[in-house]
């Protein structure tokens, strides 16, 4: 089951930011003429970027977006010991607070009459800040999630620069559970580091 977000990507690409856009842009097709440039209206593009960001929207799926960050919480790593997992037993957990980030890349093509024809490239930077949400683990795998919230943020960045900073977009409630196929979704373990071997010195050999 996805958990689709119901998003407006014109929440995103406001008039303001077309133009910030439009502007990072211009470097895409450095060397342009200005006549050529100018004859481009930026209300162009602010459509072309938000229905890209829209399809872009259409496929996230929040469900995704909390498992993304599973192996990053060391409550749930403690579950994942061989000796936990051996005994075979669902121990619920709740998760206080964290956020996984997701970037998206989108790309949209800039025409400028017959012959001048551009990319363009975005980064839509979201992020999912979750709150006390209950997760039942089994043999190293959440078998079910349940309760709590996200807030979904998003900014836009081109080519390292800021377009739009960080905005909370919608809050969710989540519902109250959603089981998983057996055997659930694995949390990714990860492994201790092996302590560094002691320095021999040469009058030591």
């Amino acid at each position: 089951m996805a958990y689709a977000f119901d998003i407006d990507p014109f929440e995103l690409f406001d008039p303001e930011t077309a133009r910030r856009a439009a502007d990072a842009a211009r470097s895409e097709v450095a060397g342009l003429p200005d006549r050529i440039w100018q004859a481009a209206p930026l209300s162009v593009l602010g459509t072309k970027l938000a229905g890209s960001c829209g399809k872009a929207l259409a496929g996230l799926d929040l469900f995704k977006l909390f498992t993304d960050g599973w192996g990053k919480i060391e409550l749930l790593q403690a579950l994942c010991d061989p000796a936990v997992v051996a005994k075979g037993t669902v121990r619920h957990i709740k998760l206080v607070k964290f956020e996984q980030n997701l970037p998206i890349d989108l790309s949209v093509s800039l025409h400028f009459g017959p012959i001048h024809t551009t990319l363009a490239k975005f980064k839509i930077k979201f992020t999912g800040k979750f709150g006390s949400v209950e997760c039942a683990v089994r043999r190293g795998h959440v078998i079910a999630i349940g309760g709590g919230d996200c807030e979904l943020w998003a900014g836009i960045d081109h080519k390292g620069g800021q377009i739009k900073k960080k905005i909370k977009l919608k809050r969710f409630d989540l519902p109250l559970e959603h089981r998983f196929a057996d055997p659930g979704i694995r949390i990714p373990h990860r492994e201790a580091k092996p302590a560094p071997l002691p320095e021999i010195k040469p009058d030591q050999l």
